[in-house]
């Protein structure tokens, strides 16, 4: 944002500008050349045939054939798996409401005074140990309208290859048009088979007989069952806790995810698989 920290001549200044947003320019000291940004990004967009790759090689959720079942809302135990999960009548009438009525989240005011879980007397949710430190602020701030040309909400799922290769292959992802998925969305996935892309299901309920050490015990047989869905060459791994009932209990599906996220990065196996998680 300065015009220079050092005095130049104006008779030996050839171009006049700012680096800007998004921009970049490459000294080369040996050739003694100044590489501008349009350079440098063509020079790198052309050394493979990207777009070819892409075109051939992604694989679209919506253009995956419709799945035979689905699963659908049961009324009768609505009620039981809302105890379940840790929902209260706060919760659903102050933050689901507004976000199914209207699409958005709720509006509240900067602060929250709520008792943190550590200090309640109550059983808590996993969730509410966690906290948001802060509201990140764009600058200059970001509009809905103008914010769709540079962001988007594009997933890939599938295996990653080697980062340091490039081939037709690393483009064989599976693309989902945001992070949040339908039950219809959710079976096409579970049922894809093209190339590499394969999934697999991991239960993430346990016998509530079994209590502390069953959910010890079930996370342990999660991580043996990911390593072995990975040896099969499986690239998605859905943990889903729908197995639900009077005797299985669910483990936090927040606890299930990290586990065996770090578990993967152990195993230098993390970036074979994507993770989905089917909860609630």
């Amino acid at each position: 944002s300065e015009a220079g920290v050092l005095p130049v001549a104006p008779d030996r200044v050839l171009q006049k500008g700012r680096l800007q947003p998004g921009k970049m320019f490459f000294i080369d000291t040996e050739a003694g050349v100044i590489i501008d940004d349009e350079k440098i990004k063509h020079e790198y967009a052309s050394r493979k045939p990207y777009g070819k790759w892409l075109k051939e090689q992604i694989v679209d959720l919506d253009k995956l054939p419709a799945p035979k079942k689905v699963h659908g809302l049961n009324e009768k135990t609505l009620l039981e798996r809302q105890k379940a999960f840790g929902y209260t009548l706060e919760y659903i009438k102050l933050i689901l409401n507004p976000m199914a009525t209207h699409g958005i989240e709720a509006t509240g005011s900067m602060g929250d005074d709520t008792p943190i879980a550590l200090l309640s007397k109550r059983p808590q949710p996993l969730y509410n140990y966690f906290k948001q430190l802060f509201a990140q602020v764009t600058n200059p701030p970001i509009d809905p309208i103008r914010e769709e040309v540079v962001m988007t909400e594009d997933v890939m799922l599938g295996g990653e290859k080697n980062l340091l290769d490039e081939t037709p292959e690393h483009a064989h992802r599976l693309r989902l048009k945001r992070p949040i998925l339908t039950n219809e969305e959710l079976e096409k996935i579970r049922h894809v088979n093209k190339g590499d892309l394969k999934a697999e299901v991991l239960s993430t309920v346990f016998n509530k007989e079994d209590g502390k050490k069953g959910l010890e015990k079930a996370l342990k047989a999660i991580f043996k069952q990911a390593d072995a869905a990975i040896k099969k060459g499986v690239s998605i791994l859905i943990l889903s806790d729908r197995e639900l009932d009077k005797d299985n209990v669910p483990m936090p599906t927040l606890l299930a995810c990290a586990g065996l996220h770090h578990h993967l990065i152990r195993r230098g196996t993390r970036t074979k698989v994507s993770l989905v998680c089917e909860t609630g």
